[in-house]
């Protein structure tokens, strides 16, 4: 729900059993109320109880929306308008209710039961109503505030007032359709009041989302299928008996409410077999950690294959942002979830796995270098490691999901890794690096965030760097083939960060990555930079607002495409000594230059990146470029490609910039379309100049340069 293209990634089991829940939710609808009782444990067991809160509630919309179509002339509204005060009553008795019970261990636990006895209740009223005549049923004054009390409550607290229509709909004697026309209003009115709601929840938390683009896809693929259950549905009720109909509702809502009061005892079971962490606890089976707040300077480890260890939101403490929240070590197929920790060095440090998971985890205050002081180093080795929420080394076919990594230096560092899938993480507001990989490859990224991760190195009273190598994403050292997809890098020291080259020369291209459908906008820096590589594709991104879009020098074999590089003050795309790229249907807007390409000699990557000589055999097609300084400029011998190299007499050179092809483009109300200094062999063709104010084409010492086919505002050929 963050304007980010959807992934559908459900396994097969997943999609059966939500496509079969989607079908009982179109029977309930409109023939068996009460069959969803089975709905919610099969969704829970498919995709985990939060998600399948979101993947229901537009099912369950879908089927109302026929349901009310169908039954809407059968409504008894006076049944309904008299529930109404009673509902609010006890809606609002509810949200004291969970407010009074928010910070208490097992609240809910204590609700369910509390819910599930008053239906027996008005299960055992109903079937005694004989005896006791109209004085308890349901349409006595005290019945109709009792339902309506004990409705509102408890779709408050648990969703569960299901059942309780039922009962107080069958205690009405109403025949079978008024019944269903009647609980289709309700139903309807109750659910769609929550999807704004779950809406906003999962905005507000998107390392936790309720309702996500993944989950609305799947509720659209399985539309057919809740319709297919609705006119099935529909035919049950027209050949159902009144008085079977009658006790299909009773039966499923006595149902109903022994689930509510078993699920509570095996809840209560399972807390009897929680652990209390101790320090320096090592976990050779599975474990789920009883809640609360524990001081473990030592941590825990995790010593055997195939353990899951539960956190169940125990908050692990260390001291003085030292030593490893849970370690991890030489494993396979272990899965940690649901831990919270803070004030270790690294919060969960694992080493040599295979098959680890990491899902649902708040790891925040672990070791952070003083702000406003250093410029940050890139290049650090894992056991020199700046401290983080996690550090994975040789870690390989492993997930890292949904886990909230923010307020830290670091959110996730990844040393030497391999298969990799991380995704929808939220490492926002980190003073280093949103997420680090250093020798990572083959490995997937996807929905996460790591925006505002910045810094200050100050040089001078008054002025410093801001970003200081902060970032959202640092990609360094033969980090290669892996697939940077929908992330979020906004407002930090660099978007996304790339680099190739060490320190001491060595060459350690990061090659062959894809960043696709990214956002880096809003630095004061740089959104893409990529330097000393080769192969690289940027597809779909935005860099807007930011120094430079795109900083790529010293890079060979681009591509660069549907790219929108907006505002940018500098350039969208400027490139030093770049070889081979190819840039194509990028839109450029308000840039001061759009693309800025050039060549300059310098020793040490003369020797170390001989290839990369000049700016070269670049192929720039079918882009818009409107109203930039100058929409392409390409140059020799230039500091930044704007300004003229001071070069004494001897000096070694670079070799101008050559074989470069500019066509089918269109150039508007730039200040000047194409600018050429000091170089050889362009085409120019086929393009498109209009309203460009100071000149379409400037050339300046441009040796064999070819102007053909160009289209001018007038529609004459330049």
């Amino acid at each position: 729900m963050t304007g980010e293209q959807v992934v559908f990634a459900y396994e097969l089991w997943q999609i059966l059993v939500g496509a079969f829940s989607a079908f009982l939710i179109g029977v309930s609808k409109t023939g068996v109320p009460g069959v969803g009782i089975l709905v919610v444990p099969l969704l829970a067991t498919a995709f985990g109880g939060r998600a399948s809160v979101g993947t229901m509630l537009p099912m369950l919309i879908v089927g109302d929306v026929f349901a009310v179509l169908w039954y809407r002339r059968h409504t008894q509204w006076s049944r309904l308008i008299e529930l109404i005060p009673w509902v609010l009553v006890g809606m609002g008795l509810g949200a004291v209710v969970l407010w009074r019970l928010g910070e208490m261990d097992g609240g809910k636990d204590f609700l369910e039961p509390l819910i599930g006895m008053l239906m027996l209740v008005m299960l055992g009223v109903h079937l005694l109503r004989q005896r006791w005549g109209d004085r308890l049923t349901p349409h006595s004054p005290l019945g109709v505030a009792t339902t309506g009390t004990t409705a509102g409550f408890a779709t408050t607290v648990s969703n569960a007032a299901g059942p309780i229509m039922g009962i107080y709909l069958t205690s009405l004697g109403l025949p079978k359709e008024q019944f269903m026309g009647t609980s289709a209003w309700y139903y309807f009115a109750v659910n769609l009041s929550k999807l704004p709601i779950f809406v906003v929840l999962s905005l507000l938390n998107p390392a936790k989302p309720i309702i996500t683009g993944q989950s609305l896809l799947f509720n659209v693929l399985v539309t057919p299928v809740i319709i297919a259950g609705v006119y099935l549905g529909k035919r049950i009720l027209w050949l159902t008996p009144q008085r079977a109909f009658d006790a299909v509702v009773l039966v499923l809502a006595g149902a109903a409410a022994i689930k509510l009061i078993l699920g509570s005892a095996m809840l209560d079971n399972r807390r009897e077999m929680m652990v209390v962490p101790q320090d320096g606890m090592v976990i050779t089976e599975d474990t789920v950690f009883a809640p609360g707040v524990y001081y473990l300077p030592n941590g825990v480890t995790v010593a055997g294959d195939h353990i899951t260890l539960d956190g169940n939101s125990a908050l692990l403490i260390g001291r003085d942002r030292q030593g490893v929240g849970v370690r991890v070590e030489g494993r396979q197929g272990v899965t940690l979830k649901n831990l919270r920790l803070r004030e270790y060095y690294h919060g969960i440090r694992a080493t040599d796995c295979k098959r680890l998971t990491v899902t649902g985890c708040q790891i925040t205050s672990t070791a952070e270098v003083e702000p406003n002081t250093i410029f940050l180093d890139i290049w650090l080795p894992a056991e020199k490691a700046y401290g983080g929420g996690m550090l994975l080394y040789r870690v390989q076919e492993s997930l890292i999901e949904g886990n909230d990594l923010q307020h830290q230096m670091n959110g996730l560092l990844a040393y030497a890794c391999r298969y990799l899938t991380v995704r929808r993480n939220v490492a926002n507001y980190c003073s280093g690096f949103g997420f680090h990989l250093y020798d990572t490859s083959d490995s997937l990224y996807e929905q996460n965030y790591a925006d505002f991760c910045c810094r200050y190195e100050p040089r001078g009273d008054r002025y410093g760097h801001m970003g200081a190598d902060a970032t959202g994403f640092l990609i360094v050292y033969r980090s290669c083939r892996n697939t940077f997809r929908r992330n979020f890098a906004r407002l930090g020291g660099d978007g996304f960060f790339l680099a190739g080259m060490t320190p001491q020369m060595q060459p350690a291209g990061c090659d062959d990555n894809l960043f696709e459908e990214n956002d880096g906008s809003y630095s004061p820096n740089i959104a893409f930079e990529a330097t000393f590589s080769r192969g690289n594709v940027y597809r779909n991104n935005f860099a807007n607002y930011c120094n430079y879009g795109f900083w790529l020098g010293f890079s060979r074999e681009f591509v660069i495409e549907g790219n929108r590089m907006l505002h940018n003050r500098q350039a969208g795309i400027a490139v030093e000594n770049g070889v081979g790229f190819t840039v194509r249907r990028n839109t450029f807007q308000a840039c001061g230059h759009g693309i800025l390409l050039w060549s300059k000699y310098v020793r040490e990557f003369a020797q170390s990146a001989p290839e990369n000589d000049t700016s070269r055999d670049w192929l720039i097609e079918e882009n818009v470029f409107t109203r930039c300084g100058k929409g392409v400029r390409i140059a020799a011998n230039q500091d930044h490609g704007i300004r003229n190299l001071e070069l004494r007499e001897g000096e070694p050179t670079a070799p101008r910039p050559h074989r470069n092809t500019i066509r089918k483009n269109e150039f508007q109300e730039n200040r000047v379309g194409i600018e050429l200094v000091n170089v050889d062999r362009t085409l120019i063709t086929e393009n498109l100049m209009y309203r460009n104010v100071e000149a379409n084409v400037r050339l300046d010492d441009a040796q064999e340069t070819t102007l053909q086919f160009n289209v001018g505002y007038a529609g004459g050929y330049l």
